[in-house]
């Protein structure tokens, strides 16, 4: 599920809430093509300036995929999921389009 807020401002991001693949259907490039299509149509909304989305901590072939896929992980939020009444972190990946760019930034 993904979706655009561009109403707070004059730069909109595209969140994607979640992304999987039934396991039968892992290391088939399936979510690489998936990831590549989120980006696609973020860098066609002329004002969108990055892709982001939460990871929870522990699923490793995930974070190393948009770490491959050149995702910055910029953040690690704590006790953002509440799963089965347990509290585990995310880490928030970042991928800039259109010369987007951390606020941070000179």
């Amino acid at each position: 599920m993904l979706g655009y807020d561009s109403a707070k401002s004059d730069q909109t991001l595209v969140y994607v809430l979640t992304l999987g693949v039934v396991e039968a259907y892992r290391s088939l490039g399936i979510a690489s093509s998936l990831i590549r299509e989120i980006i696609k149509y973020a860098s066609s909304i002329p004002t969108c300036g990055a892709v982001y989305l939460p990871v929870i901590s522990y699923n490793n072939p995930a974070i190393n995929l948009y770490k491959k896929m050149s995702f910055k992980c910029v953040r690690r939020l704590h006790g953002f999921y509440l799963i089965n009444g347990q509290h585990y972190d995310s880490f928030l990946f970042l991928y800039y389009v259109n010369g987007g760019q951390s606020p941070c930034s000179p």
